[in-house]
């Protein structure tokens, strides 16, 4: 089935209008009345500042665009490459690279929850010291970060994670449990892309914002992607480099631990929502090696016991139907 303009159609007149409206206005912050004050369009119109955007209406009135754009790469694609990288993309999932304290805390509180959440969270719900720790760990991302956030509704409260097309996400500096939420195959597109996940081309913090904390609104504006073009917007990030690595590694193409497609996540997500938590093989061993210790009686150290913790609750999770899944 070809996406591109079909899924636009699939997702109904009211929503395009919707998105298409906020294009031209604002709304106010804490209601649902648009503020019939013109944006910048680029013809003239007069921008209001500092109010921030409805996300996922700014995204959704960028969907005609990015599709048409899309389609006119594949339709010039005599290789049926791009195609076949499009349908990767269009089948790939929503996943989020976490440390182990953090799976102990989606697992007390039964949800995934938002960085500042989680460290007001370590710190016995005292949200000046758990704020004061966000900002400490953020470094020099801090100011970047909130000058993004800031530009949306209840941006501070958002989720991060990357389209994943197969792999451990993002790792490194993340985290080493890749938490997918959602299914892969051919119901991907429903099971994983509510309405409230927006796609942009890559790192949020960096991409929009310079290292003073101005943000470079209208270009993040404009690169707003709905879940439901994510592919679209793959193939147009992507397509001069298709064709110079094997399909194999595709995957990479689509998310590695420097380069990925930042996905932003506005709603809450229940720790049900998690299909699978993807570990690597090593360090899955290492997990199994250290709760047999601990059932044994063994001192460990902290850093081991979160780790053990984390490991308990995905066991836990497994229940629901969470898979482990053991990654090369």
């Amino acid at each position: 089935m070809r996406w591109g303009f079909s899924h636009v159609l699939r997702s109904g007149h009211r929503r395009i209008a919707s998105g298409l409206m906020h294009r031209f206005f604002r709304r106010e912050a804490g209601s649902d009345a648009a503020v019939l004050v013109p944006r910048e369009t680029g013809v003239g119109t007069a921008k209001l500042v500092g109010v921030p955007l409805d996300l996922v209406a700014t995204a959704a009135g960028n969907t005609l665009t990015r599709c048409a754009l899309s389609e006119s790469i594949l339709t010039s694609d005599s290789s049926g490459q791009v195609r076949r990288f499009f349908e990767l993309v269009g089948q790939s999932t929503f996943s989020s690279n976490v440390s182990a304290d953090k799976i102990e805390v989606y697992d007390q509180v039964g949800r995934i929850v938002h960085t500042r959440d989680f460290h007001v969270r370590l710190a016995a719900g005292n949200a000046a010291s758990g704020l004061a720790e966000f900002e400490r760990q953020a470094e020099e991302w801090f100011i970047r970060r909130e000058a993004f956030e800031d530009l949306w509704l209840a941006g501070r409260t958002f989720v991060y994670g990357a389209v994943n097309a197969g792999g451990m996400g993002t790792e490194g500096s993340f985290g080493p449990f890749c938490l997918v939420i959602g299914i892969t195959g051919a119901n991907a597109d429903s099971a994983t892309g509510p309405d409230d996940g927006v796609v942009f081309p890559g790192n949020t913090a960096e991409r929009y914002v310079t290292p003073a904390g101005a943000a470079e609104e209208d270009k993040a504006v404009a690169e707003a992607t709905e879940w439901s073009a994510r592919m679209d917007l793959a193939v147009i990030e992507r397509n001069a480099e298709i064709a110079i690595v094997s399909e194999s590694e595709w995957p990479e193409l689509v998310c590695r631990p420097d380069r990925y497609f930042e996905v932003v996540r506005t709603g809450l997500l229940p720790t049900s929502a998690i299909s699978e938590v993807r570990i690597n093989r090593d360090f899955l061993q290492r997990l199994r090696i250290l709760r047999a210790q601990y059932v044994a009686g063994e001192d460990l150290t902290t850093p081991e016991q979160h780790e053990v913790a984390a490991y308990n609750s995905i066991r836990q999770w497994t229940r629901s139907g969470t898979q482990i899944v053991e990654m090369a």
